[in-house]
């Protein structure tokens, strides 16, 4: 099994986050308020500065259209 890096995984995934939050044309206040998280929250997210859990990763994928097992697969 890989070891996995905290801080590598967070910021892979913010930046992720962020390339598709900007590829659908959306603010960061529009995806946060559909997640049901604060903006400043999920800027924290896309900066990798705060840990997300699994919930909310869902949820902001569901609203960007990302899959989630993508994202996990890269770390297995």
């Amino acid at each position: 099994m890989k070891k996995i890096e905290n801080s590598v995984c967070l910021s892979d995934f913010g930046e992720r986050v962020k390339a598709a939050r900007i590829r659908k044309e959306l603010s960061q206040t529009e995806v946060a308020f559909a997640v049901g998280i604060n903006q400043s929250q999920y800027c924290r997210i896309e900066s990798a500065k705060r840990e997300v859990d699994l919930i909310t990763a869902m949820r902001i994928c569901q609203v960007l259209g990302l899959d989630l097992s993508d994202f996990i697969k890269a770390y297995m």
